[in-house]
């Protein structure tokens, strides 16, 4: 049962929220919550924040799995871009790797330095006007941000 669950999940993405996961199953989301703390102990997922999780491939060991980090930002806030430093480091105008990955957005997250799979990533909240330069890359499926635009 729960591969046949996962599978279904995974037609809408590698993230899932567990809202989305409810809507699939129609199980109590109390139960849904058990089953995911299990899958998590067995591997089969990866939480990212409360709600959100990563489904593990198969082939896969736990811990040592992850996405890349647009696509992990692209999930932890909407609407978002990958800024600054990071979009430097991304155009290749810097040789120095950030150690923070800074996410513009328009919208209001409670906690603004979160650490997901040992990245960090700091969210950058701004005005609708001043959220511009940026497009989304990849499908629905499997969506991840661009970097604001390289501006010369």
């Amino acid at each position: 049962m729960t591969i046949k669950i996962l599978k279904a999940i995974a037609c809408e993405g590698q993230v899932f929220t567990l809202e989305q996961l409810h809507r699939q199953t129609r199980i109590q989301k109390n139960i849904l919550s058990v089953m995911l703390s299990r899958w998590e102990e067995r591997g089969f997922v990866e939480r990212i924040e409360k709600g959100k999780y990563l489904i593990i491939p198969l082939e896969s060991e736990k811990g040592k799995y992850t996405l890349h980090e647009s696509a992990i930002a692209s999930h932890l806030v909407q609407p978002s871009a990958i800024a600054y430093w990071s979009a430097l480091h991304y155009h290749g105008l810097t040789v120095q790797i950030p150690i923070t990955v800074f996410v513009q957005t328009t919208a209001r997250k409670k906690h603004t330095l979160i650490e997901v799979f040992g990245v960090n990533y700091r969210i950058v909240r701004v005005k609708p006007e001043k959220f511009f330069g940026s497009r989304r890359n990849g499908s629905r499926r499997h969506r991840s941000l661009s970097p604001t635009w390289r501006r010369l």
